[in-house]
């Protein structure tokens, strides 16, 4: 999944059940005031801060957010990516390598 240009604000602006909404609008504050990003609509419901470059064994490999909250009817999630490269660090790719934080 790629990041969107959509603004996700608005995406959480919209969201229909008002304590959903309200939920989702001070996490938006609170996870871009953990992580020092913005939040980035990736994909249609998905809510992301920063961004790393990952690379498998296998050779594949991609880019994905470090911190995340998917907001869908009725589904909340979060999730983040414990060792991933720190900002200042994301070349590294290689998350196998990336010390705990």
């Amino acid at each position: 999944m790629r990041p969107t240009s959509a603004d996700a604000h608005a995406f959480v602006a919209a969201v229909e059940h008002a304590r959903r909404r309200a939920d989702a609008e001070a996490l938006l504050e609170l996870f871009a005031s953990v992580t020092g990003e913005p939040p980035v609509l990736w994909g249609p419901s998905i809510v992301g801060y920063g961004s790393y470059h990952y690379r498998y064994a296998s050779g594949r490999e991609g880019d994905a957010d470090v911190l995340r909250r998917l907001v869908r009817e009725g589904y909340e999630h979060a999730r983040s990516v414990l060792g991933a490269p720190a900002p200042d660090d994301r070349s590294r790719g290689d998350l196998r390598a990336a010390p705990p934080t």
